[in-house]
């Protein structure tokens, strides 16, 4: 029999689970790109840098896509 905490517990989850929108404005769009470009050319960067850029990249198109 599960306990009325649990119950709590589920629905805590769903809320923490749903999902964010993010708006940003072409200024803001803009800056994050320069930010990542100005990162990519950083002289010591390791492959998992180039990584971690291209998910960014592809994190600020996917926001970005009714903007542009």
């Amino acid at each position: 029999m599960p306990l009325a905490t649990d119950a709590n517990v589920t629905s805590n989850l769903d809320k923490e689970l749903e999902a964010v929108s993010l708006r940003l404005s072409s200024q803001q769009i803009a800056l994050l790109l320069s930010s990542l470009w100005a990162q990519s050319i950083f002289h010591a960067n390791m492959p998992e840098n180039y990584e971690a850029i291209a998910h960014k990249y592809s994190l600020v198109l996917l926001f970005s896509q009714a903007k542009f």
